[in-house]
Order: C-alpha cells, then structure tokens, then sequence
C-alpha cells in the first residue's frame, strides 16, 4: 500500500498564492496581528459595525496558514474539556450563556457564507459525541444533564445501543448525544473565502509580515511598521511567542489521516446517514467526518508536547500517532479494511490553563483573543463579535461571556512545562486505557484534572 503523503489535505482543495508583505511604515485605527479566524472575523465585525475605520491585518506565512486552515472542519459548541465540566466550574447561567453564544455562531457561519457567496461546503447536519464504554456513557449522560441544566435540552438526543449504531453504524459504538447545531465545513476555504470578503470591505492584509514586536500602538514586522490607536493580537498557538501571553498558553500537536474518496458501494456498508462529524468521548479524542467528496477525517488520538514550544513541520509526520489511528479505524469500521488513507498530517492547536479561550486587553489599547484547546472554528467567530465591541469600548452580550476577561491562569515556562505536559499526557492516557478495557468511570481523578489545568 503506497504511504501517505505527509501534506495537509485542505491546501489542496484551494491553493495559495501568499499576497505582498508589509514594506516600511503604515498608520492605522486598529491593526490585528493574525490572519487566521479570529483576526478575520474580528475585522469582518469592526468594518460592519463601523465601515469607516481604517483595519490592516499582518500575518506571518498567509491568511489560514495555521489552525484555521488545516483543523478538521468541526462548527461545534465545545467549550472547556466538555459542557459537563463548562456548568460545573461556570454555574449554569454563564455556561449557558456561554454555549449559546458559540451555538449562534455555528449557524451565523452558514448565513455569512450564503449572504458573500463562500463555498466552503458547509453542512448542518449536527455533531455527534459518541461512546464506545461504560466510562464514555457515563460522560453523556453528564453533558445531557448538563444541557438540561443550562435549558438545552430539547437541542441533544441520546441514542443508545442499536438506536445509536443505526446513527454511525461501528460495531463499538454503544452511545451516541447529537447536538442539532452543529456543522462541517472546508476550514481552508472558509478561511480564504472570510479573507476576501474583508479585503472587499477595505480591510488591508499583508501577508509574509511576521509581527516581532506588539505593544500600545506599535506592531513591528520583519520589514515593516504600523502604528495604530488600537493593536489586537490573535495568533492562538503561535501566540506564546509574545513575551506578554509566554506563559498563557501551550502548543499541542494534532494528527489526522485522510482516505481516498469512498465509492457507493463502500458508503453503502456503514450506516451514517445524517454524516453527522462525531468525537468519542476519550481524554484523546477520536474524530471522523465525511468531507464533500466523501472521504473520510480520521483523526486525534495522542496529542503530544514538545519541549520548548517546539512547532517545527517536522513533526508533522509522527508514525506512532498514525499507527494509533490506522488501530483505532480497524476497530471502529473493520468493514472499511480496505479504504486507503492519502493524507496524514498534524499541526498545532493552542492550549490554555483553563480549556476555554482568552479574551481580553493588555491596556493601552492592546487586546487579544486565542486558545481554542482545538475546537475553534465556531469560538473564534463569538471571539471576533467580542472583540470588535471591545475595541469600539462597547458592552455587549458577548463582552459579558465567561472567557471575556476572565482569570487566567498563567503556565510554567521549561522544563517544568516539558515535564508536567508529559505526565498529563501519561495519567490521561491510563485513564483511557482503564475505560477501553470496561474498568473505572468517566469522571477524572482530582489530581489529573489539576495538572491539567495547570500543566505542572
């Protein structure tokens, strides 16, 4: 069987061509850092609110060239490790409030995308968190709680044993939660699409600009400088490379596989009529979703660290994690053996202490909103509505959010960092194993989800 190609699958559906970098010295009302879906959105927010402001974006490679153009496709409402642990830590008032924020968001990605003709293949067809253990039950059947808790319920289903394989026809699956608002969507022509509907509005991008220097009015570029009144930075996993957000946040590498197009008579042998995108229910989760061709993503599994917030492409190919996806297909879809896999890659997501994002400002007219824990599609679109009203000093609904200045809880710098991610990464991992062979419950063990939380 001929190997993978080690190369994001997305870039192919839409290739690029970077645009002119910044050249000398610019002047600005607000100048963004980050050219991914939170700076984009943000933008797309501030010139609908106020089509007179001046709104430049630098980014460093070219716009979605990080998560935003290579994550795996999933409009969804996760927030912090799941709804479950959302309520509990943020009480059900400002969980929900939270949760529905990022649930409109799912649904307002699909209207922008009718309303500016952007073709990035987005289906509503839900999203489903599925369970193939006891401890994985006892996981939805707290985030439906959970859901009634916050008045969502009518939003969920559960569907257990045959009624949930007659929803994803895998032979482990034993439960299924839908959640309606949910969608999937081509991240790379989403993000590509959202870029050229901001230009049309006058917004100025320049790609190939890394930012080496932030602070009240002042963005420093390799080769160029702007100075604006109002400076936001949104670069989620590269922003640890700002002095200010160090030790804020952790770049975690994520894997996915893609396979070849299926025939009908491959689809045929797996129920999955609603082609709902779903993720188990794991502490390293496995994904899979259809794409518009009908291929599969098959993806998550180990998400490691690497000391010294290392994000090199090297490590886009990493065999161990394949080997983990390609054993977690065979039990998953053993009827699917001979679906070849075309692509397998990874690339980073951003991780904070709290597992929700960070929004918020530095003062000086500095602000900034990152670190989506790998689930940032529809965040950032609520993130680029809060920080538009943020920038423009308006209180709003989304101003009032639980990850909207909250506290945040700082990260050690190395090797603490290096060496607490990795025994997280072990306890979370035992925990899996435990669950996989039927033993123990879902809930973490306290120690587990302190060093979690904290990294250390």
């Amino acid at each position: 069987m001929p190997a993978e190609r080690n190369s994001i699958y997305w870039w192919d559906t839409e290739p690029v061509v970077p645009g002119p970098p910044l050249e000398g010295a610019e002047r600005t009302d607000v100048c963004i850092v980050g050219g991914g879906y939170t700076g984009l959105w943000t933008a797309y927010f501030l010139k609908r609110a106020d089509p007179s402001l001046d709104v430049a974006i630098v980014e460093r490679s070219w716009a979605g060239s990080g998560a935003s153009g290579h994550n795996d496709g999933y409009a969804m409402t996760v927030l912090d490790m799941s709804l479950h642990h959302l309520v509990e830590r943020h009480g059900p008032e400002r969980a929900g409030a939270a949760h529905e924020a990022v649930a409109q968001s799912v649904v307002e990605i699909g209207e922008f995308c009718d309303r500016h003709d952007v073709d990035c293949d987005y289906e509503l067809c839900g999203f489903a968190a599925v369970a193939v253990n006891d401890g994985q039950l006892w996981r939805l059947e707290r985030d439906l709680e959970a859901a009634r808790r916050i008045g969502h319920e009518a939003e969920f289903e559960l569907f257990e044993d045959d009624a949930a394989r007659r929803r994803i026809g895998s032979p482990i699956v034993r439960g299924l939660l839908k959640e309606r608002r949910g969608a999937l969507i081509n991240p790379q022509k989403l993000v590509r699409g959202l870029k050229r509907v901001v230009e049309g509005m006058g917004v100025r991008i320049y790609e190939r600009s890394p930012a080496t220097e932030v602070g009240p009015g002042l963005v420093r570029t390799e080769r160029g400088i702007v100075r604006a009144q109002q400076v936001v930075v949104a670069t989620n996993a590269y922003q640890h490379g700002f002095p200010q957000f160090s030790d804020r946040v952790v770049p975690i590498w994520s894997y996915a596989m893609v396979s070849e197009p299926l025939t009908d008579e491959q689809l045929g042998r797996v129920a999955w009529a609603g082609r709902e995108g779903f993720e188990d229910k794991r502490n390293f989760i496995t994904i899979g979703r259809f794409t518009a061709d009908n291929r599969v993503i098959w993806g998550g599994r180990l998400a490691p660290y690497y000391r010294g917030n290392d994000m090199d492409v090297r490590h886009m190919r990493n065999e161990p994690v394949f080997a983990q996806l390609r054993d977690a297909w065979a039990e998953f879809f053993p009827m699917w053996s001979d679906v070849r896999f075309e692509y397998a890659y990874g690339g980073c997501v951003a991780i904070t202490g709290t597992f929700l994002p960070y929004v918020g400002g530095l003062g000086g007219g500095v602000w900034y909103g990152y670190g989506y824990n790998g689930h940032g599609v529809a965040p950032s679109h609520t993130v680029g509505r809060a920080l538009g009203d943020l920038v423009l000093g308006r209180e709003s609904e989304h101003t009032d959010l639980a990850f909207v200045n909250q506290q945040e809880a700082k990260l050690p710098g190395e090797p603490l960092r290096y060496v607490g991610t990795r025994l997280t990464t072990q306890l979370l991992e035992r925990q899996d194993r435990k669950m996989d062979r039927g033993g123990g419950v879902g809930e973490m063990d306290p120690l587990i989800l302190r060093l979690v939380n904290r990294l250390s």
